[in-house]
């Protein structure tokens, strides 16, 4: 039989059971050894071993025990130490008797004729060695109920004692001699001692199955060593004994050498076996003392099933800090503030479990721990919980920030619509990341592998992809980049770019691939988009007349466009990368830099939004005039300006012609208003004449007289002023029609008006026509071309005159006034009250060859006169009255010098 099948069979029968087998054979032997003496019979007395019969006293003893052990089996308490009190009493009765303290003989009640007829001295009472385990059994039985491991330990040891007196005893019977006296009082009988091997090992049973199951589960080797040694032990305290009766009967030594040669054999044999006990006991201290030490490094603590700690590792107080004086005796869960890390309640394990917890070290930080817990029980003591700790806090960390990276990254691919994928080359199986075929436009699950990815792309893309990725296993590229396009579906075709990374074996062969892509579709058109608005936009400036030259923040020129070419005469590539200076002339080129400079530093232009004058520097060297029109854009830090040259050298020859036509037309309007003034101004000349005619006719007959020569004198003055004032009429007619160059310069408004109305009015006095002036002193310094705003004054006045000729009402009226305006200008009106201008005449008033004149007139006098206007920056408006006749207001520009200069 080996030891598996003796644990086998010692697991198979509850402990419990097995020891009141035990009783009961303990009983039934004692029992049949008083049945001897009920039946005289020595042999159910002895059980063979003849002059050592069982005492009636004894086994009245083991029957209480009997009884005492079984009760305390059934956890009856008080009856077990009831029961105990009969063999205490017994035992003590004993001694007490044979030390001589008690004279009297126990005899009655039981059997007192044979008793008196034995040879045995105190034949009723216990041997020493029964008495001695009375006293050890009722110790064990009173101290096996408590709930104490000291109590449970010492209950043991006890019954251990008597179990070994009990072998001794059943040893000692089978050698020593009837005959001697110390022998018969010593030694217990034969069914005593059967009886109290069998006391002794039911109380031991049920108190150390787990030493038991150890022992008996061990592996052969253990097994046998033990088998080995129990013999060993059992038969050397005999065997001095067994020595000692062979020598006494072979009579090989003297008596007092025998016994000396007994007595060394048993001091070596105790000897050996003390030696031998303790060199296994340190031995498995020392391998005991080691292992605690490795075990307590670990996290481990032991608990009741209510969670309240009996055992704390020097690896929990390293953990949590707690020491174990300060964890020990407390509930786990609440000193640790334990909580299950998903929710949920925690569960202290009824056989085994696992469970993930936060808890709260002694210094307040919380600390993630897998507890394997699993309930251990060992009969006769309460059952306890094993909890095996693992710190997963540094996991759990780095799991939540691998959670949030991973949360990142598929935020990241949503947010730039990106798809992530894993290509198994060997199966072909493609992975893609959530949500990556809905970003590409496709459904989801319809691109599981190679087979069905090519199935949907353009096949001539297919090919490339298939080419370049084996370009890249070749040169065991770490990544390669792809793009394809997929087939059409439901009538749009998707374009797809991405990059992917290459894995390979130890041997070299690609084994999977991991990558990105992004769906390029509205990319790729807006590219066209722009590349289609590029050529438009390039055939459109190369169409322009307008030469464009693009310059950055640096004058370096970007873009010179074909009509850049014609105008300046250098081809584009001569251009390109070169400063714009030298596209000007020198002095040009510096004015040009400053103004960048400028803007550059502020920000600020008033270049854009008009036209800026200019001149260009050909690559022939010829100078050329410009208009310049400026744009700027910014794209990120870059500058970039647009300037559009405008040639204006042939519009400058034209607008010069014009000039000259313009200022002909007036010269030729002034001798045509001088036409029609002729014969007033005629009839006002002979008037100064004909008086100059009498009085030096009358200072001629004076003077041949001889009479009055003061008076002649006065004649002769008189005749003089006449003749300034027809030089003075003629010089006013020959300064308004000369043809002259225009002059700006500094004018008297008042004066000047005042010249024109001399001019005008010459003659028109019999039309009983009334002049009204309102000349504001304020407004009365201008800055303009005085010739032309008399001939502005003279054709208004003029028109003004006509107008109220054919009137017969006779208070015809002409106002002139003047006002200064808000700004550097003046503002001149002339209105009259005749009969205002036609609602058709309105609309054409300033149009050349346009008159309400039936026979006279050429119909450019207002024309000529809102174009001198405007040529002096003002403006010339024309209007009804509400209460009658024509207005008409100009605006001049006042004159800002100080007063005299």
């Amino acid at each position: 039989m080996n030891s598996a099948t003796i644990a086998r069979l010692g697991r198979t029968l509850p402990p419990k059971a097995a020891a009141a087998a035990l009783v009961g054979v303990a009983c039934l032997l004692t029992l049949v050894g008083l049945a001897g003496w009920v039946f005289a019979n020595d042999r159910l007395k002895t059980f063979g071993a003849t002059g050592f019969p069982i005492r009636p006293w004894t086994a009245v003893g083991y029957l209480f025990l009997s009884a005492a052990a079984f009760a305390s089996l059934l956890e009856r308490r008080r009856i077990a130490g009831v029961l105990t009190v009969v063999p205490a009493a017994i035992a003590l009765w004993t001694v007490l008797r044979r030390i001589g303290w008690i004279q009297v003989e126990l005899y009655r009640p039981f059997f007192p004729n044979q008793l008196a007829a034995s040879d045995i001295p105190h034949a009723a009472l216990p041997t020493i060695g029964a008495s001695i385990s009375f006293l050890l059994l009722t110790s064990a039985i009173l101290a096996m109920p408590r709930r104490s491991r000291r109590l449970d330990d010492a209950s043991v040891l006890l019954a251990g004692s008597a179990l070994l007196i009990g072998l001794a005893s059943c040893v000692m019977v089978l050698l020593v001699s009837p005959e001697d006296g110390a022998s018969v009082a010593l030694v217990s009988s034969l069914p005593a001692s059967l009886a109290g091997i069998a006391i002794a090992a039911a109380l031991i049973l049920p108190r150390h199955r787990a030493g038991w199951e150890i022992l008996l589960s061990a592996g052969d080797e253990e097994w046998r060593s033990f088998r080995r040694v129990l013999p060993v032990i059992l038969i050397l305290p005999v065997a001095p004994s067994l020595l000692e009766f062979w020598i006494e009967r072979n009579d090989l030594l003297p008596s007092g050498a025998g016994r000396i040669a007994v007595i060394t054999g048993n001091v070596l044999i105790v000897a050996v076996l003390i030696a031998w006990a303790m060199a296994r006991v340190l031995r498995q201290q020392g391998e005991l003392f080691y292992l605690n030490r490795a075990i307590d490094t670990a996290n481990i603590a032991l608990t009741t099933t209510d969670g309240v700690i009996t055992h704390w590792s020097g690896g929990c107080e390293f953990l949590y800090g707690y020491s174990s004086r300060a964890a020990i005796g407390r509930r786990k869960y609440e000193l640790l503030q334990s909580r299950p890390a998903r929710g949920g309640d925690l569960l202290l394990a009824a056989s085994e479990n696992e469970q993930e917890l936060v808890e709260l070290c002694r210094d307040g930080t919380e600390i993630s721990v897998i507890e394997r817990q699993q309930r251990v029980e060992i009969p006769g003591r309460a059952p306890m919980i094993v909890l095996n700790l693992l710190d997963i806090t540094e996991r759990v960390s780095a799991e939540a920030a691998l959670r949030t990276s991973e949360e990142r990254l598929a935020l990241a691919t949503e947010a730039h619509e990106v798809g992530v994928f894993e290509w198994n080359v060997a199966s072909g199986a493609l992975t893609w990341s959530p949500g990556a075929e809905q970003r590409l436009g496709l459904e989801a699950g319809s691109v599981r592998d190679y087979e069905s990815w090519k199935a949907m792309i353009v096949p001539e893309d297919a090919e490339a992809i298939v080419e370049t990725i084996g370009k890249a296993v070749a040169a065991k590229a770490d990544k390669f980049s792809f793009s394809y396009r997929f087939l059409p579906i439901n009538g749009i075709s998707r374009s797809i770019e991405g990059s992917s990374r290459c894995i390979y074996d130890p041997t070299g062969n690609l084994i999977r691939t991991v990558g990105v892509c992004l769906d390029t579709t509205e990319r790729d058109g807006r590219e066209a988009a722009l590349r289609a608005s590029e050529a438009q936009l390039r055939s459109i400036i190369e169409t322009v007349p307008e030469a464009m030259v693009v310059i950055d923040e640096n004058g370096t020129v970007h873009g010179f466009s074909n009509a850049a070419e014609r105008t300046w005469g250098y081809r584009a590539e001569e251009v390109l990368g070169r400063n714009f200076a030298m596209l000007a002339t020198e002095e040009e080129g510096k004015r040009y830099a400053t103004a960048l400079r400028n803007y550059i530093a502020t920000g600020q232009t008033t270049a854009i939004g008009r036209d800026v004058p200019g001149t260009g520097l050909t690559k022939s060297g010829l100078v050329f005039p410009a208009e310049i029109q400026v744009g700027v854009a910014r794209s990120g830090d870059e500058l970039r300006i647009a300037m559009f040259f405008t040639d204006i050298s042939e519009r400058l020859v034209a607008e010069e012609r014009m000039s000259d036509l313009n200022h002909e037309l007036a010269h030729l309007a002034r001798q045509s208003a001088m036409s029609e003034l002729a014969a007033d101004m005629a009839h006002e000349l002979n008037q100064p004449l004909t008086a100059v005619s009498n009085l030096l006719a009358t200072a001629r007959i004076l003077t041949e007289r001889g009479d009055d020569p003061a008076r002649a004198v006065d004649l002769l003055r008189m005749g003089g002023e006449q003749t300034i004032r027809a030089g003075e009429i003629v010089r006013r007619m020959r300064d308004f029609v000369a043809r002259r160059e225009v002059a700006m310069r500094p004018e008297s408004l008042d004066r000047l008006v005042n010249d024109a109305i001399e001019l005008v009015m010459v003659g028109t006095r019999p039309f009983d026509i009334g002049l009204t002036i309102d000349f504001d002193p304020a407004a009365d310094r201008i800055f303009a071309d005085g010739v032309q705003v008399q001939q502005v004054v003279v054709n208004l006045l003029r028109n003004a005159l006509e107008a109220l000729r054919d009137r017969s009402r006779p208070d015809r009226r002409i106002w002139i006034r003047s006002r200064r305006l808000d700004g550097p200008l003046v503002e001149v009106e002339l209105s009259d009250n005749g009969p205002g201008i036609s609602v058709d005449m309105l609309d054409k008033l300033y149009t050349r060859f346009s008159t309400s004149k039936t026979e006279t007139g050429m119909g450019i006098g207002l024309s000529i006169s809102r174009r001198i206007v405007e040529a002096h920056g003002g403006t010339l408006t024309a209007g009804n009255q509400p209460e009658g006749g024509a207005s008409f207001r100009f605006t001049l520009p006042a004159d800002e010098g100080l007063p005299g200069e």
